[in-house]
């Protein structure tokens, strides 16, 4: 089974649950998340992908830019979904 379970919307999910355990671990949070780029399966539907990132999103942020492509694979076997953050956090 692929890292985060067989669909897009449970793999996306699965990742960005990384992505905020990475960011929370540098003090930082989705909110601080500036560029986006996300890659998907050609057999993905992108639609399960926005709704789990509609999920997570907090209300009231500003949008960052996003990049979404469509490529023939990604990561290990049965992966639809690879994303990439770049967060922008003031030093204290």
């Amino acid at each position: 089974m692929a890292p985060g379970g067989p669909g897009a919307l449970e793999q996306t999910r699965r990742v960005l649950e990384n992505v905020r355990t990475c960011l929370e671990a540098a003090g930082a949070g989705l909110e601080d998340v500036v560029k986006w780029t996300i890659l998907v399966a050609d057999e993905t539907a992108i639609q399960d992908g926005l709704a789990a990132f509609g999920d997570v999103w907090p209300q009231g942020a500003e949008p960052p830019a996003i990049t979404v492509a469509i490529v023939s694979d990604v990561g290990p076997e049965g992966a639809l979904v690879e994303i990439e953050a770049i967060a922008a956090v003031a030093e204290s």
